[in-house]
């Protein structure tokens, strides 16, 4: 099912699951004692329909699911109070005995939607000198950066960050001008950066922009290799007064290489090149640059917007134009199913609807009531899009409501550029993610395409 989804907002109904364990029970929910047939953090199918098989109150399984006659459904998830139900908080701000759903009717579902995790990617732009460097010109570029966080404090302006370079009059002693003005390019645009430091003999001194831009040998030089970029591990990209700046690289670093290469913008073989302006003149190593949007700092108290992605858009200057350059680029991509995503869409709406008896706080925080999404992990997810009717004298509402279950994903650490490049060539995700979706997943899937 993919049908159009609502955009109507109201009252959240929307369920958050979150699944520890693939399992999932079977027989009923309630027995003879205080504990329920349902474990912490099991998800399960349950029937809701006094007039279906099975009966209600009792767990479909993969089995019986394709020829179930239940035509009403709800997603249960177990937690800590579950096998013990007498000592659920009576203010309900700890543990309930079980998270549930709304129901779930056969005829009711508008859309069934499954995502994978993923790191997203960088925004990056490749620029590849092709000409000839003349003397006495002046070599310049525009950097704007664009962001939903730079639009919250600054609007709709983009961020512009300018530098530019003379060239001699006299080039005969530069061994390689292409190079001598890319250093000295990449220098000065670097000076703004958040994770390059620089010296001016006196101070220490960093910039705090969202970007930073790499140096590039297109051909292959004695800097980094860039199918040898491996996640976890970091990368020399600049050296002044004797202050090294190393870039560590992520997943998203990783990927965002990984689709400049599959793209066929830059070959494997090229290199990351040490920028150093004080050897600039003297040495032929850097003939591209590749300028990459950095992620923004998240709030060290409190942040509740989910986007972190920084988008940068590369215009050179005028005699760029005219000596000639290639460019290539690509857009940054949010990741998908991180637990901080996930953690602020629960609270945004979820959350809202998980009562407590405390209705005002003195002085005190607000407690929000149980939460079972950890900001730390990766997750899979499978959204089902339904909706419920309300009978009144005249009319029948429809109420949409939405049931989200998620479940661990845990990422592959070292990935390497060419691991990665191999993995889009097949088209698989650049990163892999191992995950087991919880059985209840797929005795849901039988139960709705019966």
């Amino acid at each position: 099912m993919d049908f159009k989804s609502t955009n109507k907002v109201q009252t959240s109904m929307e369920t958050v699951l979150v699944a520890k364990t693939n399992t999932t029970p079977t027989g009923s929910l309630v027995g003879a004692t205080t504990a329920f047939n349902i474990t912490d953090g099991q998800v399960a199918v349950l029937s809701f329909d006094l007039e279906g098989t099975p009966v209600m109150g009792n767990f479909l399984t993969l089995a019986g699911a394709p020829t179930s006659t239940t035509n009403a459904v709800k997603l249960i998830q177990g937690t800590p109070k579950s096998s013990a139900i007498q000592t659920v908080d009576p203010f309900e701000v700890g543990d309930p005995a079980t998270v549930e759903s709304d129901i779930i009717r056969f005829g009711s579902i508008l859309d069934y939607k499954k995502a994978d995790a993923s790191f997203g990617q960088l925004s990056a732009e490749l620029r590849t000198l092709t000409g000839t460097v003349g003397a006495g010109k002046t070599y310049d570029a525009y950097l704007f950066l664009n962001s939903v966080r730079g639009d919250r404090d600054y609007s709709d302006n983009d961020e512009v960050i300018y530098e530019g370079l003379d060239t001699p009059a006299d080039l005969a002693g530069i061994t390689d001008t292409s190079n001598y003005v890319l250093q000295n390019l990449i220098y000065k645009l670097n000076s703004r950066s958040k994770i390059v430091s620089t010296s001016n003999s006196a101070v220490n001194r960093r910039g705090n922009k969202d970007y930073v831009v790499l140096g590039v040998n297109t051909t292959g030089g004695a800097g980094t290799v860039v199918n040898t970029l491996a996640q976890g591990a970091s990368v020399n990209i600049m050296t002044d007064g004797g202050v090294i700046t190393s870039l560590p690289i992520t997943n998203e670093i990783v990927t965002t290489f990984a689709k400049l290469v599959d793209n066929g913008d830059l070959v494997g073989t090229a290199t990351i090149e040490v920028v150093n302006t004080a050897t600039a003149s003297t040495t032929s190593n850097v003939d591209a640059f590749i300028t990459l949007g950095l992620d923004q700092n998240i709030a060290a108290y409190f942040d509740d917007i989910t986007q972190v992605r920084t988008q940068v858009t590369v215009n050179l200057g005028e005699q760029f134009i005219a000596d000639g350059f290639t460019s290539a680029s690509i857009a940054g991509v949010e990741a998908v199913g991180s637990g901080r995503g996930n953690l602020i869409a629960s609270r945004d709406r979820h959350q809202l609807t998980v009562h407590t008896a405390q209705n005002h706080p003195h002085g005190e925080f607000f407690s929000e009531g149980y939460q079972y999404v950890d900001a730390s992990k990766w997750y899979n997810s499978a959204i089902i899009s339904h909706y419920d009717y309300e009978e009144t004298i005249t009319v029948r509402p429809r109420y949409h409501k939405r049931t989200v279950v998620l479940w661990n994903a845990v990422p592959a650490t070292g990935t390497t550029v060419a691991t990665a490049v191999t993995a889009l060539g097949l088209s698989n995700p650049a990163v892999v993610f191992t995950a087991t979706a919880p059985a209840s997943i797929a005795i849901f899937e039988a139960w709705k395409d019966r």
